[in-house]
């Protein structure tokens, strides 16, 4: 009776994914019973287990591809969209990004996933909230760093380091031209409060050379 009622919910959810406890709640059921129908409904591939008490709905993933961008925050939080696929997403970057890369305040971890591979990289508690923006995906409420923001990222974790910014263009394959529409008061910011040296001279070349 159970196995029908589960059914009935995940071919309504209104998401790709369930959690252990939303189940639970939703059955009125106990720890145990729950922990038993989702090794049922995982070992028969109706739910597909991408971390602990949280699950993709087979069907739903069959229908249409789940969001990366969603599923990389409830995956490993608390972070946001950043980095390459941030500049993807504000269409900066040519190529289409294979990892999903976000930026968080707990430790760099990488997720390995049936829908993908997910990258995060561990940025100060300071400067997090700092040029991230909530915006709605296809009814997801998604955090995504700024294109600055994100090129900040970039400096911090991936240690780079350019004269100028056609450097920086050449290396990261952005038009030059693009920038130019950079949120300078943001830069500034961003400059102010990184506590790491060598970022912070970065992102002053950076504002200096679009300041003109």
């Amino acid at each position: 009776m159970k196995q029908k009622i589960l059914f009935a919910i995940l071919k309504k959810w209104p998401k790709s994914y369930i959690t252990s406890n939303e189940i639970k709640i939703q059955l009125n059921i106990s720890y145990y019973s729950t922990h038993s129908l989702l090794k049922r409904y995982t070992r028969d591939r109706y739910l597909i287990r991408l971390k602990k008490d949280f699950y993709l709905i087979s069907d739903k993933v069959k229908e249409t591809k789940p969001n990366v961008f969603e599923l990389a925050s409830v995956l490993y939080g608390p972070s946001y969209i950043s980095l390459e696929s941030a500049l993807s997403y504000h269409g900066l970057i040519p190529e289409a990004v294979i990892t999903t890369t976000s930026a968080t305040s707990k430790r760099s971890k990488n997720i390995e996933t049936e829908v993908g591979y997910f990258s995060y990289y561990h940025v100060p508690i300071k400067i997090f909230h700092i040029g991230v923006s909530g915006i709605l995906d296809n009814n997801s409420n998604i955090f995504i760093a700024d294109p600055i923001k994100a090129i900040a990222d970039i400096i911090y974790v991936k240690k780079k380091s350019w004269p100028n910014i056609i450097a920086l263009s050449n290396d990261l394959r952005i038009d030059v031209e693009n920038l130019q529409f950079t949120d300078l008061e943001l830069l500034q910011k961003l400059a102010n409060t990184y506590p790491n040296i060598r970022t912070k001279k970065v992102l002053n070349i950076l504002l200096k050379d679009l300041d003109q």
